[in-house]
């Protein structure tokens, strides 16, 4: 029977975190005791964001006799659907978070081992499931697929042969992943790997370049680092110093050979990328850079299935881990049973006028145009069109900020056959990718939906700018005064002048006011919808924990971002609206003179923010809000000028004055109701007494509560009001 795990040694060293060595004694240790607290009979949610947590879990269920249940994704409507399916489910978690309503088994890692302890590792039978683990949704709705532990075994010690290969050594290689541990790559690449070939598990899980460097450099050498084209072209943009790498390993979309070789030149390591499916596990790999052919693991081969006259051939592997003979989505051009080139997928195949090539070469070569940051062509999934040989062109999304369309169209031309380009042509700031760097169909539809929808030609006219009634009757008033102010009269204008300029001032420190103009105080109060606003960003540390809480949650929230923030740290505001966030404005500097600024000072000072936002996400803000909610009577004809509206707020936490987290929430909730708009902050958070920003420990109860009440998070848009 196969081994829980590879090590033979107590002292040998099965994982790093936080700059410690964690043995095999202690892995195993932790996995006894975690054992003892799961149930019995059913199957287990590891929802462990620490990766060495994760396999304690994994190891701590293959000894309990339960799967574990790996959802690529955990939104809450995912959570409670498996909790439907499997009564009695509970959810293992290593960080406050929110479960779908599931009940929560809190990690421990128990009582150290005592001196001298036993060590033995237990096997484990090869045909006990170890694992459901879900597909990502990238083609359609995620199906569970079942892992037997032998196989497993099998596949993680064929690609530690592979791996090794490139390695030129025997000795232990710590591994440092960018992509989840539920997800398959990230199963078998993050955890499996190193678990089964006596190597290290690096228990972080860096997103943002920087985090990356961070976790290489905590980690002993050799490094292998797994991650995927997205994350490593923004870790190559970034220009930040990678420490040494022995190799890089890719997955979840073909990388382009010119990504490839920047990286294997930028990074200083051969790259290998993995084909593979969830339903497959990884089969193949190749080095990008070198050629196009896939080669299979050990005992793997591809073989092209009987097809009828006339319909595309079908492919299917089998042998070695493969469990039994699975389809292949992809369309595949074989040299022999273990070397092939991949075509594409079966639903990305194009046909026009005869002539056929598929999604996945036009992205390819999409991608190769120089200036081009991401990009993605899409062909719409209906059945009349497939009908009729789906004889409409393709459009193209493309994330380009240097490029105009006459520019991009020209190099696409160069490219790619006439009857393939693409009507139309997208510029936009970024795609909806999921966390593991995948464009799942129902994103790149709805996406498709709100571009070809656009507002009509000639609505987006602006009325003239009309002032607030008080402004008006102001106005008045001045001019009444002012020639009052020649009569024997003249104290009463004084005094009238006085007064009014008290009343305008006042009014301007009541944020929630609507004298000095329109302000967006609450959404449409028919709709059981609430915004998250998120203030003063953003910020390197509180910002990026507060995107995986929202994405963790399914939810959505806009981001008041200042200008000089967001020329300070470009790649997080350019992630806030590449997670479907929305960026508004904050003004640039977020001036504690800001209310006492003139029109011409206003206008410099928002317009900087406009144009700071814009030019780094490429995206334009619809709203602004006022530093501390202050303003004057010039603000509202220079947001007119500049095409932005005013947003308050209907609640606040008050998160910058108290860390207490509870106080936050429940000035949050109190009178909650559908259309609020609720007030909280990335940056200047206070802290909770165990030095936490009070962000992070009140996003997830109220998320909960939200959902508790029927309420979906929504972002502030013009088309919603």
């Amino acid at each position: 029977m196969p081994a829980l795990f590879s090590h033979r040694t107590p002292q040998a060293v099965m994982a790093w975190a936080n700059g410690r060595a964690i043995t095999a004694l202690d892995v195993l240790a932790a996995a006894r005791h975690m054992a003892a607290r799961l149930p019995e009979g059913c199957p287990v949610l590891n929802l462990c964001s620490r990766r060495h947590h994760f396999a304690v879990v994994l190891a701590a269920a293959l000894l309990r006799g339960v799967p574990l249940l790996l959802p690529s994704t955990r939104t809450p409507e995912m959570l409670q659907r498996l909790g439907r399916k499997h009564p009695g489910l509970q959810a293992v978690v290593d960080a406050p978070g929110d479960s779908g309503g599931l009940p929560q088994i809190r990690y421990e890692r128990g009582p150290l081992p005592a001196p001298g302890e036993a060590f033995e590792v237990p096997d484990i039978p090869g045909e006990q499931i170890a694992a459901y683990v879900f597909t990502s949704g990238s083609t359609g709705e995620p199906v569970p697929h079942v892992k037997h532990w032998g196989l497993l075994v099998e596949n993680a010690q064929g690609a530690g042969r592979r791996v090794r290969e490139w390695l030129g050594t025997d000795a232990p290689f710590t591994v440092t992943g960018t992509v989840p541990a539920q997800h398959m790559y990230g199963f078998e690449s993050t955890v499996l790997l190193p678990l089964l070939n006596e190597s290290i598990i690096d228990a972080s899980h860096p997103f943002y370049p920087a985090d990356i460097v961070q976790a290489l450099e905590a980690t002993p050498a050799p490094r292998v680092l797994v991650s995927t084209p997205f994350h490593l072209r923004t870790l190559i943009e970034s220009g930040l110093a990678v420490p040494p790498l022995a190799l890089q390993l890719s997955a979840t979309a073909p990388l382009a050979p010119q990504l490839a070789r920047q990286a294997e030149e930028r990074l200083g390591a051969p790259l290998l990328e993995i084909y593979g499916s969830t339903e497959t596990g990884q089969i193949a790999t190749r080095r990008s850079s070198a050629g196009e052919l896939w080669q299979t693991l050990n005992g793997v081969q591809v073989r092209a299935l009987p097809t009828p006259a006339g319909e595309e051939p079908r492919f299917a592997a089998s042998g070695g881990h493969v469990e039994g003979v699975v389809p292949l989505s992809d369309v595949l051009e074989l040299e022999s049973p273990t070397r092939f080139a991949l075509l594409g997928r079966h639903t990305d195949m194009v046909n026009i006028a005869g002539k056929r090539t598929s999604l996945a070469y036009l992205n390819h070569q999409l991608g190769s145009i120089p200036g081009v940051l991401d990009g993605a062509f899409y062909w719409p999934q209906d059945a009349a069109q497939d009908a009729q040989a789906r004889i409409q062109r393709p459009m193209v999304f493309v994330v380009a900020p240097g490029l105009d369309e006459a520019t991009l169209q020209h190099a696409m031309r160069e490219r790619i056959d006439p009857a393939f380009l693409p009507r139309p042509v997208h510029f936009v700031s970024a795609l909806p990718r999921n966390a593991t760097g995948k464009l799942p169909q129902q994103a790149l539809a709805e996406l498709a939906r709100q571009l070809q929808h656009p507002t009509p030609p000639g609505t987006s006219a602006r009325p003239r700018w009309r002032p607030a009634p008080l402004v008006s009757g102001s106005l008045g008033l001045h001019a009444v005064a002012a020639a009052g102010l020649f009569t024997p009269a003249w104290p009463w204008s004084v005094g009238a002048l006085v007064a009014n300029h008290a009343l305008i001032a006042t009014t301007g420190l009541w944020p929630r006011s609507t004298w000095l103009g329109s302000n967006l105080l609450h959404l449409p109060r028919s709709r059981p919808e609430v915004a998250i606003t998120i203030d003063d960003g953003p910020d390197p540390e509180v910002t990026p924990a507060v995107l995986d809480l929202l994405e963790q949650h399914g939810a959505v929230a806009t981001f008041f971002c200042l200008g000089a923030h967001v020329r300070q740290h470009p790649a997080l505001a350019r992630e806030i609206v590449r997670r479907g966030h929305v960026i508004g404005n904050h003004s640039q500097h977020h001036s504690h003179r800001f209310s006492l600024m003139g029109p011409g000072a206003l206008r410099r000072e928002i317009g900087a923010a406009q144009d700071s936002i814009a030019q780094v996400t490429g995206v334009k803000p619809a709203f602004f809000r006022a530093p501390a909610g202050l303003r004057n009577l010039f603000l509202d004809p220079v947001l007119h000028a500049l095409d932005l509206r005013l947003a308050s707020w209907t609640r606040r936490g008050f998160d910058t004055r108290t860390g207490d987290a509870a106080l936050v929430l429940r000035r949050l909730t109190r009178g909650l109701a559908p259309g609020d708009i609720l007030l909280l902050h990335d940056h200047h958070a206070a802290r909770t007494p165990q030095g936490r920003p009070v962000l992070l420990d009140v996003l997830p109860p109220l998320l909960a509560t939200l959902r508790e009440r029927g309420l979906q998070t929504v972002p502030l848009r013009p088309e919603r009001l």
